[in-house]
């Protein structure tokens, strides 16, 4: 019961409240305020268009104008650039001709190179032979009894040879305790051969084995010839003259196949 009188109390200011409203708008007094405010909305609205117009000129003439700077850097830009371009061409072109020109000359040097090459190996062929004939010469004049089989008493202005050595007392030769110094034992490429003792050592009664071998080797050399046998074909051209195979290339550049194998002359 007390909510439905609660929802009647509500439903009573309600209708209250629109009856107020809409006295006010027979009137006309809320129509008036209403549109006084849309009066005023409506200045603010336009006191912002116009704003926001002016600022969009104000950008428009800006950009304008950056458009007009950005084109001039440009063109700026553009001239530098074609200088530099015209700059590096001719650079370049220049670069190509002392190229051209230090390839030609090098050409030249290395003609010259290979001239003193050829001059040098030959004066160092020279110079290896007139060496070899100097030592050869010095060899025969540094010839003497010390370095030649020939005595001290057969060599003109001969000088007597210093002993230096003390006297110890002792003999000549080996000396009691010395190893000496034999031959060396080799390894035998045969079986080695044993050799009977004789018959007067098989008498048990005279004689006892010592347990003791000795050794002896004999050392023999063997030679054997090996011989290696070179060939080349021959071509007769129609000239009639007969030449080595593959002899049309210059003399220079085939000069290693008239070389012999094994000793390269």
């Amino acid at each position: 019961m007390g909510a439905r009188k609660k929802y009647s109390l509500t439903l009573e200011c309600q209708l209250k409240a629109a009856l107020a409203q809409l006295k006010a708008y027979r009137s006309g007094e809320a129509t008036a305020s209403l549109r006084t405010e849309h009066d005023r909305a409506i200045a603010r609205k336009d006191t912002q268009i116009r704003k926001l117009k002016s600022e969009v000129a104000q950008g428009d003439r800006m950009l304008a104008q950056k458009n007009r700077e950005w084109v001039e850097v440009l063109d700026d830009v553009t001239k530098e650039c074609d200088r530099k371009i015209e700059r590096a061409r001719r650079a370049l072109e220049d670069m190509e001709g002392r190229a051209l020109r230090a390839e030609r000359k090098c050409d030249g040097l290395q003609d010259k190179l290979r001239d003193i090459t050829r001059q040098l190996y030959a004066a160092l062929t020279d110079l290896e032979e007139a060496m070899g004939l100097a030592k050869k010469l010095q060899a025969q004049i540094d010839r003497d009894f010390e370095t030649s089989p020939t005595p001290s008493s057969m060599c003109p202005n001969r000088k007597a040879i210093p002993n230096s050595r003390e006297k110890t007392g002792r003999k000549k030769g080996g000396q009691p305790g010395h190893k000496g110094h034999p031959r060396a034992w080799h390894e035998p490429t045969s079986a080695p051969v044993d050799i009977p003792p004789p018959g007067e050592f098989l008498d048990a009664g005279r004689y006892s084995p010592t347990g003791r071998t000795i050794r002896k080797q004999r050392v023999g050399l063997r030679v054997a010839l090996d011989v290696t046998e070179y060939r080349r074909s021959t071509a007769r051209p129609s000239s009639g003259r007969s030449r080595r195979a593959g002899s049309s290339m210059r003399r220079s550049r085939t000069a290693w196949a008239t070389r012999s194998p094994t000793t390269g002359r």
